[in-house]
């Protein structure tokens, strides 16, 4: 179990994450940290795991480098051998344009396209696993409405499996529902919420087994709009949830993360430590 646990710190969840929130917010989130490593002259970024009883993770790494004048950002980490590495490319805007994720027998290379005005278009990714065999490809294709509010992503699974997303806004333009349709056919719906700073604040799916709607993503946030705490939902039911909390400096780097049961026990942590250009 203890080593199970630890893996969380390393190798995030793969909560089922919603199109939305993880193509237009997730995407707007890995830009906002490239800018502010390159405002605040961030060369690299190095990490240290801690495990529940505050003891350093054997053989644990991980070490972020921002090449600036390359608009790229590298991240190679590892654990009880398993080693990982991923390029991000980004335009002169900061944008991200290209992801590739790389372990052993497995390949993940996601393209970014954008169109005049800066809005996310096309997300294109091609994913290979020899040991499992898989070689897929997925096309997100997005569209937007009045005020530059997303309406619909269309997604293609290898050039033959279209499922349609459609997406409503409140007054103030954030979206608070998505419906996946089939053929025509309204399937799964996500519904966001938000707080008073319209700050997104929960992500909500009807859950089958409990017959009710239920969160996979809950936030709270500092007085300087900074995420210091997020809950997710694990496939575990053992474990239920996770508990994130995060501290920042104050020029908004992140300095630790820590992960909590659903007792509110410490799992493990992560401390960051930064080099800065002279």
């Amino acid at each position: 179990m203890k080593h199970h646990l630890v893996l969380l710190l390393i190798f995030p969840l793969g909560i089922n994450a919603q199109n939305y929130y993880r193509d237009i917010l997730g995407t707007a989130e890995t830009n906002q940290m490239m800018r502010l490593y390159k405002k605040m002259n961030v060369i690299s970024v190095t990490s240290a795991g801690f495990n529940e009883n505050n003891q350093p993770v054997p053989g644990f790494f991980e070490k972020q480098e921002v090449d600036s004048a390359n608009n790229l950002l590298k991240i190679t980490r590892s654990y009880d051998n398993r080693r990982s590495a991923e390029w991000l490319y980004f335009d002169t805007l900061d944008h991200i344009i290209r992801h590739i994720d790389s372990s052993d027998g497995f390949r993940s290379e996601t393209e970014y396209i954008y169109d005049d005005r800066g809005r996310l278009n096309v997300i294109h990714n091609i994913t290979t696993d020899t040991t499992l065999n898989i070689n897929e490809s997925e096309y997100h294709f997005w569209e937007y409405g009045p005020n530059d509010v997303a309406i619909k992503m269309t997604r293609v699974i290898n050039a033959a499996d279209t499922t349609e997303f459609r997406l409503s806004a409140d007054e103030n333009g954030n979206i608070i529902e998505e419906t996946a349709y089939k053929k025509n056919r309204p399937g799964e719906k996500v519904y966001y919420y938000y707080n008073d700073n319209n700050q997104i604040t929960d992500v909500v799916r009807y859950n089958k087994k409990a017959r009710k709607l239920l969160p996979d993503f809950m936030f709270e946030y500092s007085e300087t709009g900074k995420v210091i705490q997020k809950i997710t939902t694990h496939p575990n039911p053992k474990l239920g949830y996770i508990i994130w909390r995060y501290q920042f400096d104050d020029s908004g780097l992140k300095q630790r993360e820590a992960n909590f049961n659903k007792e509110k026990k410490l799992i493990g942590r992560i401390d960051y430590r930064y080099a800065f250009a002279k």
